[in-house]
């Protein structure tokens, strides 16, 4: 019948969607088939768009039947085909010697800091805040299957660069002025971050990861003068899965786009609310799990963990 062909159609975009991503873990692929994966078939709407389009003259599929109907009816297709939206997990992009790295600097990570002792690290990073949706991608999957993580690389249109340091029972936020967003070097790394958290840094361990600005000499020579721990294993590259200070990252993101900010100065009010609003216990319990963080990714031999 018309409608069993119409949920035939949609079952194989769905399932088109699965395979390609399987095809995209394996090796690199190009920008436009990502772009597929991404944003294609992972809402109705994008899979109603696929169903009424015209096919190419030359198409695999000559007698593809054209279908045109409401978003609504697919998302009932959707249902009564089994599936369900699952939140998709945000991954990195690991190539296998990453993988390795990030086994042998965690293993010897867990080996050289007792629990009580990963406490006291402080962890840091920058990100870019902008006005763009930031919300967790849905995947339709079948009853019981695991959605497929989605490899993110880059970012959208930048508005500011923060900088965020935490630990159990601190939380510090920086916003970079708008005259070095972008091309943060390591004097400004010191001036804007590290000079105004100098008063965190006794006692505890300072963790940031292999950014230019992070490992530059006069960078080094600051951290040197003022008695600051660091690790005694380096940060393995592409390594966000681990770090707790990214969720906090997300959770701003999500919390500022959600609210429609329009301009820099919108921005800035909307992230130090929203940044106060996040409580210590949460961020404590964050810190607390970089231990299972680089224990599960150990075991699963430097593959990225959803966080």
């Amino acid at each position: 019948s018309r409608i069993d062909r119409r949920r035939a159609e949609v079952k194989r975009l769905l399932k088109a969607q699965k395979e390609i991503v399987a095809v995209k873990k394996m090796k690199r692929v190009a920008d436009k088939v990502r772009r597929k994966i991404v944003f294609l078939f992972r809402s109705p709407a994008a899979i109603r768009r696929e169903l009424g389009r015209t096919p190419d003259s030359d198409s695999e599929e000559p007698d593809k039947i054209i279908i045109v109907v409401s978003k609504s009816t697919i998302v009932r297709d959707i249902a009564a085909l089994g599936f369900k939206a699952y939140k998709s997990a945000r991954v990195p992009f690991l190539l296998e010697h990453s993988k390795e790295t990030r086994v042998t600097n965690f293993e010897l990570m867990l080996e050289a800091y007792s629990e009580e002792e990963l406490e006291t690290f402080l962890f840091s990073d920058e990100t870019w805040m902008d006005s763009n949706n930031h919300g967790v991608p849905w995947q339709y999957c079948e009853v019981g299957e695991r959605p497929q993580p989605i490899e993110v690389e880059g970012r959208g249109r930048v508005k500011v660069q923060l900088w965020i340091v935490i630990g159990i029972n601190v939380k510090r936020l920086v916003v970079f002025p708008e005259d070095v967003q972008g091309h943060i070097d390591a004097n400004a790394y010191i001036a804007n971050c590290l000079v105004p958290c100098k008063d965190l840094f006794p006692g505890r361990v300072f963790v940031e990861d292999n950014a230019k600005p992070h490992v530059a000499k006069s960078t080094q020579a600051w951290k040197c003068a003022n008695n600051v721990t660091t690790p005694s294993v380096s940060w393995p590259p592409y390594s966000p899965d681990a770090n707790p200070v990214e969720n906090v990252h997300q959770m701003l993101k999500t919390a500022v786009s959600a609210r429609g900010p329009w301009d820099r100065n919108d921005i800035i009010k909307l992230v130090k609310e929203e940044f106060e609003r996040i409580p210590q216990s949460q961020i404590n319990n964050l810190c607390r799990s970089f231990r299972r963080r680089m224990q599960q990714i150990v075991a699963t031999k430097g593959n990225a963990i959803p966080y």
